[in-house]
């Protein structure tokens, strides 16, 4: 598997960056843990952020329609 740390990177000859490569299966495990822990805080807080506005954003309920009640009639 060809998986490199973002944080541990070095420049070659001051032109590109070069991510060094993962160690071992742990180190994969971890950096892929990382990565999906990043995402779902994201979604979690995008879908936190749209339920928000829907609850403020809702149209006002019409009132229900009230029928004229008169005794008198038969």
């Amino acid at each position: 598997m060809n998986m490199s740390v973002r944080s541990n990177g070095h420049f070659n000859n001051f032109q590109q960056w070069i991510y060094d490569p993962l160690a071992s299966v742990q180190a994969t495990i971890e950096e892929l843990a990382m990565k999906l822990g990043g995402f779902t805080l994201i979604l979690g807080l995008l879908l936190f952020a749209n339920f928000f506005m829907m609850l403020l954003i809702q149209k006002p309920k019409k009132q229900p329609t009230q029928i004229p009640f008169n005794i008198n009639e038969k």
